[in-house]
């Protein structure tokens, strides 16, 4: 699983825990500092810390919300706890506290704080604009460099997301959680011999912990090897008997397997063990996809409606707009658009919900105005759909987000796919998600469309081996699959 990792756990003299608000913005010599006035609030909180970067979110959020009770003014705290899970409203409520508390941070914290606003707030630039002050602040902190790596790989820039985390492994090389990153940024670049020897560093560093043999076990499944992927998952599951996550990727393996069954009960034991609500509609997520990889459409939207009604009873709205939508999706892709409509009917009503902050609810729209025009695509209501994307792009135009700029791109390469311009619809999905399987179908489809058969062929075989378990992917994997099939089929024939 991917995330970060801490300071050594001192005990700082009590003068060193009062920053000096006075510093200014010239570069720091080392790593940041954190902002308490509690000796035991700032233990609580690196041991904290610790958990949260190597993905035990879990264990994480008791140790900040002591940290909290130990100094209820400790910004940063109020700042991680929101990052360890346990829903919606933990998050919003923590980071809000954060945020408020930010004034009494020093400025590294204030831009830590501010950055992770923007990121929750869908601001790209702004949480660039952040990002790079702390990287002026701090040039070397090995955990700025980290977060460095993340945005740029949640931007999908793998290249400088690596970057980011080797540079982080340079300033400390014992620095595990920059490993596991770096793993997951080479993995996805198709680099599988170096993202194993950094999977490797990181089991080295942090032996017994869960996480490192989840990761490794992750890029096994990725190139196939199935039994030794199940395999260090249990490994994990050794290590921390709670990290249930490791369950979702045996049920993985099982999927690429093709035994939906044995896959459908790690899901469920994984929703069963499952220490927060994230990690419970994680697994119902999971079992939703899974349906839709065995190609039994009514049973997935069954399980999809299974997430809404869970996510609504645990007041989870997120979630539950993305269960309508996900069930909206799969309907469209099954050619029942009537049913689609009305689950993206109750997606728009809950995106639009007066308790959700004014911010969430404008990004909402992006995912509305996107639904909609996708649904107008697939239903050959072109003209529709183009009023739709015009007016999608017209929004999106003044918000600066490369993320919603790409899905806008993805939308007008079907479009113009769907009406037969394949030319065009490959110039537009260049700009969409390069790390995207679904676009990747797409546009080997429209390479076959143009008469090119071994780009397409390429495509296809890139979706077929990319060995992720989630919706779009179940959808189009079998029919790269299938595609595959018939050109072999095909070149099979005497000549």
């Amino acid at each position: 699983m991917r995330i970060s990792r801490s300071p050594a756990h001192t005990a700082f003299p009590f003068c060193a825990l009062l920053l000096l608000l006075s510093t200014g913005v010239a570069a720091q010599k080392g790593d940041m500092t954190f902002t308490t006035k509690s000796p035991e609030a700032l233990k609580l909180f690196l041991d904290g810390l610790d958990k949260l970067e190597n993905v035990e979110g879990a264990a994480a959020a008791p140790l900040f919300e002591r940290a909290i009770k130990a100094d209820p003014d400790f910004a940063m705290a109020y700042l991680l706890r929101a990052q360890s899970g346990g829903g919606f409203q933990i998050f919003r409520k923590n980071l809000t506290k954060a945020v408020e508390l930010s004034a009494k941070a020093s400025p590294g914290e204030l831009e830590w704080i501010m950055y992770a606003q923007a990121q929750a707030d869908n601001n790209a630039a702004q949480a660039k604009a952040h990002l790079d002050k702390l990287l002026m602040l701090f040039p070397n902190d090995k955990r700025v460099h980290q977060l460095a790596g993340n945005y740029y790989r949640g931007q999908g820039d793998d290249q400088m997301g690596a970057q980011a985390f080797r540079k982080a492994t340079e300033i400390d090389k014992n620095f595990a959680a920059a490993y596991n990153q770096l793993g997951y940024a080479l993995s996805d670049q198709g680099n599988f011999k170096e993202a194993e020897k950094a999977f490797q560093d990181y089991i080295r560093l942090r032996p017994n912990s869960p996480n490192p043999y989840d990761s490794y076990a992750e890029l096994l499944l990725k190139v196939g090897r199935y039994d030794e992927s199940i395999a260090q998952y249990k490994k994990a599951l050794e290590k921390d008997p709670a990290f249930s996550g490791s369950l979702a990727g045996i049920g993985n393996n099982y999927i690429f397997k093709r035994d939906y069954q044995k896959a459908r009960q790690s899901y469920q034991e994984q929703f069963d063990r499952a220490p927060n609500v994230n990690q419970k509609t994680g697994a119902m997520n999971l079992m939703v996809a899974s349906y839709v990889h065995e190609g039994k459409t009514a049973e997935a939207v069954q399980a999809a409606e299974r997430l809404a009604k869970f996510a609504a009873e645990q007041k989870q709205i997120p979630p539950a707009i993305g269960a309508h939508a996900t069930a909206a999706f799969i309907l469209a892709e099954a050619g029942k658009f009537d049913e689609a409509a009305k689950h993206l009917a109750e997606a728009d009503r809950l995106r639009d919900d007066p308790s959700l902050p004014e911010r969430v609810r404008e990004n909402n729209r992006v995912g509305k105005m996107s639904n909609h025009a996708f649904m107008m695509i697939s239903q050959g209501k072109f003209d529709t759909a183009k009023v739709q994307i015009e007016e999608l792009s017209k929004f999106i135009s003044t918000r600066n987000n490369p993320l919603e700029q790409r899905g806008l791109n993805e939308l007008m390469g079907m479009l113009a796919l769907k009406q037969g311009d394949h030319a065009r619809a490959l110039e537009y999905f260049a700009k969409a998600d390069p790390d995207d399987p679904y676009v990747w179908f797409y546009t080997a489809q429209a390479y076959e469309g143009k008469g090119d058969k071994q780009n397409a062929k390429l495509l296809y075989r890139r979706v077929a081996d990319w060995n992720q378990n989630d919706t779009g992917y179940a959808v189009v994997r079998p029919r790269a699959v299938a595609k595959l099939e018939e050109a072999a089929k095909e070149a099979s024939k005497p000549r």
